[in-house]
């Protein structure tokens, strides 16, 4: 018996050698979205001492304090375009229905989630359930297999969305409880990071605690017969009234509405708002956009040395990155040459907001810095460009950096497994099993035991997280035996750190529960459920 486990042993070591070449990444990324924290908040508390693992992890020159982001500053507005780097003119999430107004019908929130969750990687989409407050302390969990993955596929995003969604929910402490976590879930997982690794830490928008206003089916109510859909921060108009004044719509809602302004296009170079002290205009030249106003300068811009000047949009950047109103006259302006914006553009700042739904204690909607205004932190020898910025832009941190393909790292082919089990309370049973990988998410799998049977299958995977990977395939089995037959199998691994659970699932047998603990790189102690059988598996 001895000399045909051996046997075995060589060949399914030949093959497996065969099997296991795989390309390497050069260059290593993480990209972390930590959701929902503002500057404001981030820096304060880091002041004060209660992230200590950030603060240890990131020099005071990988910090970037005025990271400026899309208005409007919403999740899906950010997700659906950051890694491509779109500005928020193109695209077409701009809010929570995207409205079509050829149809009069919204997508509504279900397909407009669906559509931001599918523009992220695949193994990312798990990230989302970390949001639900129920769910949400696995993400502790799978930040721990952070190295792992970053070792296998070079590039790793993961979303952090608790803050956010705490914040929403339950207000400003439960979403500093929900930061204080990443720190230190952070500051475990990074024991484990490779040291030439690039690592970026962003947030897609701050969080406004402050009056919550409610006006938005008293404003369709009066208007019904000019107003379509109001979605904020889109409105749009009926297409069968033209008798539509959008200078006096504009004003009059901004007059008896909590909302602050009230913007439309009134040609091709200007762009007209309301404020209940100001009248605005932006015009624009070429590539430059100048700011004027009647009554009050409402966004301050005069009084930090504006003039009335046209600017480009390095400019506009450089004047307004730490005002209250950072980059205001852009982002209007960018987004009416959107082919999905509203008729007239609305904005709520601070310390206003918008209920509804889970939306109770705070949300992010204005033009302020507590909305827009976001910190950024980076490290590592790819991203040394960055170091010692005092603001950038979001929508062209990614176009910096020239990541294109979040696909490129995938690699050639997934791990192959050998693992070897005997009982040791029997006289010489054992267990062998193998995995080969011709190609990613495929995978040829085997098993001969010491009972004269032999079983052979194939599976794919149909789901991979940060935390788990579902495999569903078919074979036979019983193959040395009069009763061989087809089977369906799924297996479910379930990985935190060097801990690895296995649940196989047959068709023509019973289940299987395996504990995996890895002692190297590439070996893993093995045990079956019932601590019968005792092994180890080796990673090719």
């Amino acid at each position: 018996m001895k000399k045909r486990i051996s046997l075995i042993l060589i060949i399914l070591t030949m093959i497996l050698i065969l099997f296991s070449f795989n390309t390497a990444a050069e260059e290593k990324y993480l990209l972390i979205h930590v959701d929902g924290i503002s500057s404001e908040m981030f820096f304060s508390e880091l002041e004060q001492g209660n992230l200590p693992n950030l603060a240890e992890y990131f020099a005071e020159e990988n910090m970037i304090e005025h990271g400026i982001t899309y208005f409007p500053p919403s999740t899906q507005v950010v997700i659906s375009r950051i890694r491509e780097s779109k500005k928020i003119s193109e695209g077409e999430l701009l809010d929570w229905d995207r409205y079509d107004e050829e149809t009069e019908t919204g997508k509504g929130k279900i397909s407009v989630f669906n559509e931001m969750r599918s523009s992220v990687d695949r193994r990312a989409r798990s990230n989302f359930i970390y949001g639900y407050p129920a769910l949400s302390n696995l993400a502790p969990a799978a930040m721990l297999n952070l190295a792992d993955l970053i070792d296998k596929y070079g590039l790793v995003e993961f979303y952090y969305f608790s803050p956010d969604t705490y914040g929403h929910i339950w207000g400003e402490r439960s979403q500093l409880n929900k930061l204080y976590q990443f720190d230190r879930s952070f500051g475990e997982a990074a024991k484990d990071f490779p040291e030439d690794l690039n690592i970026i830490i962003y947030s897609d928008h701050g969080m406004v605690f402050g009056e919550k206003v409610s006006f938005k089916d008293q404003l369709l109510e009066e208007l019904d017969s000019k107003i379509a859909n109001y979605s904020y921060p889109n409105i749009y108009l009926n297409n069968n009234n033209d008798q539509i004044d959008k200078d006096q719509l504009s004003r009059e809602i901004a007059k008896n509405t909590p909302l602050d302004y009230v913007f439309y296009q009134k040609n091709e170079t200007e762009i007209i708002g309301y404020h209940p002290r100001s009248k605005i205009t932006f015009k624009s030249k070429e590539d430059k956009i100048a700011y004027l106003y009647e009554g009050a300068d409402t966004f301050n811009y005069y009084n930090k040395g504006y003039q009335g000047e046209f600017l480009n949009e390095d400019q506009w950047l450089e004047l307004t990155y730490d005002s209250y109103f950072p980059f205001a006259p852009y982002n209007i302006t960018a987004m009416f040459k959107n082919e999905f914006v509203g008729d007239l553009l609305t904005v709520l700042n601070s310390p206003k907001f918008m209920g509804g739904g889970y939306v109770r204690e705070g949300s992010h909607l204005g033009l302020t810095a507590d909305s827009m205004t976001v910190p950024v932190l980076v490290r590592g020898p790819e991203l040394e460009k960055f170091y010692g910025r005092d603001f950038l832009r979001l929508d062209s941190l990614f176009e910096e950096l020239a990541i294109k393909n979040y696909e490129s790292n995938t690699p050639n082919k997934d791990d192959n497994h050998l693992s070897l089990a005997f009982n040791a309370l029997s006289d010489g049973d054992w267990i062998l099993n193998y995995d080969l990988s011709p190609k990613y998410r495929i995978k040829f799998s085997g098993e001969l035991n010491s009972f004269n049977e032999q079983s052979l299958w194939a599976s794919y995977d149909v789901y991979s997280g940060y935390l788990s990977r579902l495999w569903l395939g078919a074979g036979l089995s019983n193959l040395k035996r009069d009763d061989s037959k087809a089977m369906a199998k799924m297996r479910l691994e379930l990985k935190a750190r060097n801990i690895l659970l296995e649940y196989k699932n047959y068709s023509s047998q019973d289940s299987e529960i395996n504990f995996l603990y890895s002692i190297a790189d590439n070996l893993a102690l093995k045990a079956d459920r019932d601590f019968d059988f005792f092994g180890f598996r080796y990673n090719f």
